[in-house]
């Protein structure tokens, strides 16, 4: 049955006006009365969470740092702004092949490229309406996220003589990977005919065996499948997971630059990308699948900071592993230019986050400065940095917490860097995998040394706390040796020094010269608020028992 337009709303975006002229004339000429155009994706967004609308035609391209239709498509899903018998068709003049794969890997009910005749509009939109209605039911409890309902409607579908039971077992193998039911998925799989020439049914029994842990039968499947055609993309995929959980890094690392190679605009595959370029030391290759991330979220339902704050920090990490000096100085000065040109191109984002890209920049010039053991300079920006977030927000936020204790554990503040650790874990939810891997690393690379730093300063504070001030004074002394930046361990220090100092029948003078060498090291040490707030407390003592003015 032809569908009837007249009682549709529909809507089309494009950017060209007299594209959009044609298609609505398109449209009309066809039988539509309710056809609303707009000219970009950020007022279409406005548009369908007041209305819902029957079909959506979107092009892809909409100039330069503007949400684009992938970016729309996916936010749309993500916000359910449309509703289960919607049609959502993809269009672009680009036929280019990484930009079709990645329009079809955002799964649109249709693409179509540029230019196409009524004729071929028509049929595209006739042919979605009609699997769309004879598997509403379907479409109704996914979009509801109801997804056991979900798979017994398709059950239930498949059962009767339907031209639409391949689709629905499509539907239905991914949602049973979406509820962890991969033994049935395998069992369905397993029980249909095999075919070489079936490419889907090949790569769907390969990320079965992937999900079931069978890595060598998915990666020997999903290789049948490229050996035919090299642009199933899923089938990279598979076996760069493959081969990365069956400790084969190396493999894993060719097999994702295969699948970039032939789609790139997928964040799911970025994100694995980034993973398997650490685990195999890729650090330009990393710089380049942050940057990827962030183009592919900072428009979109997706956006973080973190995304933006990772590519930044991939930079920094990148030049902490290269020896040669000019090297190094190019890439933290990309660094800062890639903060400067990302920040300013997501100007309207920035505002509605807790992100200063002017502090932050300062807090990554505090690292470039470590990395080129400008030790005082970094601690002082540190120091600043810290300043104004506290007189900003009242306490660090999330987005900056990573680099902030990467530049404590560069300094050794080692307590502070924990507390900022310990509210990051308790707040942050749906934390970016890239962020998580930098704090892991961050807290491995220091451990020993912390875990050194902990038992003496522990030690050396109990020992304290009981009068015991000789022994306690060795402890903080053995703690500066395995910290000596440590402002903590040196106020430690200063204060059973002092108290030592107090106690004494007749002028110690070792002592008392190594309290003042201490004192005046402290005075001169850039430090963290707190400390500075600590030494201000004791200088008065500390004054009078030296005889400092």
């Amino acid at each position: 049955m032809t569908l009837d337009y007249s009682n549709k709303t529909i809507l089309v975006l494009d950017d060209q006006k007299s594209f959009l002229a044609v298609l609505k004339s398109m449209l009309v000429s066809l039988g539509a009365k309710h056809v609303t155009a707009c000219h970009n994706c950020e007022a279409a967004l406005t548009l369908c969470a007041e209305n819902t609308f029957d079909i959506i035609i979107c092009d892809l391209h909409f100039g330069e740092n503007r949400k684009n239709g992938f970016e729309f498509l996916e936010e749309v899903k993500q916000k359910r702004f449309i509703a289960p018998h919607t049609i959502f068709m993809l269009m672009s003049a680009d036929a280019q092949r990484p930009m079709v794969l990645g329009s079809i890997e955002k799964f649109p009910d249709e693409y179509i490229v540029k230019p196409f005749s009524r004729a071929l509009l028509d049929s595209r939109i006739n042919r979605q309406h009609k699997q769309k209605q004879a598997l509403l039911e379907v479409y109704t409890h996914i979009h509801q996220a109801d997804l056991e309902n979900a798979i017994l409607a398709c059950k239930l579908m498949m059962q009767q003589v339907s031209r639409y039971r391949d689709v629905c077992l499509k539907i239905l193998i991914k949602l049973l990977w979406q509820t962890h039911q991969y033994r049935e998925a395998h069992q369905l799989l397993n029980a249909l005919p095999q075919s070489s020439t079936n490419h889907w049914l090949n790569v769907s029994r390969a990320q079965t065996e992937l999900l079931l842990g069978n890595y060598q039968e998915a990666i020997s499947i999903a290789k049948s499948v490229i050996v035919r055609n090299t642009l199933f993309v899923d089938a990279h995929d598979i076996i760069s997971s493959a081969y990365l959980a069956s400790g084969k890094k190396r493999e894993a690392f060719y097999a994702i630059e295969n699948a970039l190679s032939v789609s790139p605009h997928s964040l799911k595959r970025n994100l694995l990308a980034c993973e398997i370029a650490r685990e195999n030391a890729e650090q330009s290759n990393l710089v380049n699948y942050t940057k990827q991330i962030w183009d592919l979220t900072k428009h979109t339902s997706n956006f973080d900071i973190a995304h933006l704050c990772s590519h930044i920090r991939s930079h920094l990490d990148y030049a902490e592993h290269v020896h040669n000096k000019e090297s190094k100085t190019r890439i933290q000065q990309n660094a800062l230019k890639s903060l400067n040109s990302l920040a300013q191109q997501s100007n309207t984002k920035l505002k509605q986050v807790d992100f200063d890209p002017s502090i932050y920049a300062e807090l990554v010039e505090s690292r470039v400065d470590f990395q080129n053991q400008q030790w005082l300079t970094s601690k002082q920006k540190l120091g600043r940095v810290q300043q104004r977030l506290s007189e900003k927000y009242g306490d660090c936020p999330m987005s900056m917490i990573p680099d902030s204790v990467k530049a404590m554990y560069d300094h050794q503040e080692f307590d502070e860097a924990q507390q900022l650790l310990e509210k990051y874990q308790d707040a942050c939810t749906n934390r970016d995998p890239n962020t998580e891997a930098s704090l892991k690393r961050f807290s491995t690379d220091i451990l020993e040394t912390k875990n050194q730093y902990i038992q003496y300063n522990t030690k050396g504070i109990q020992l304290f706390d009981k009068g015991q001030f000789k022994s306690a004074l060795v402890a903080f002394e053995q703690a500066q040796q395995v910290a000596p930046h440590n402002s903590a361990i040196a106020l430690n220090l200063l204060k059973c020094q002092l108290k030592l100092i107090e106690l004494s029948n007749a002028p110690n003078q070792p002592l008392l010269q190594a309290c003042r060498n201490n004192y005046q090291q402290i005075a001169n040490m850039p430090k963290l608020v707190n400390h500075a707030l600590a030494f201000e407390d004791m200088k008065p003592l500390a004054r009078q028992q030296l005889q400092l003015r």
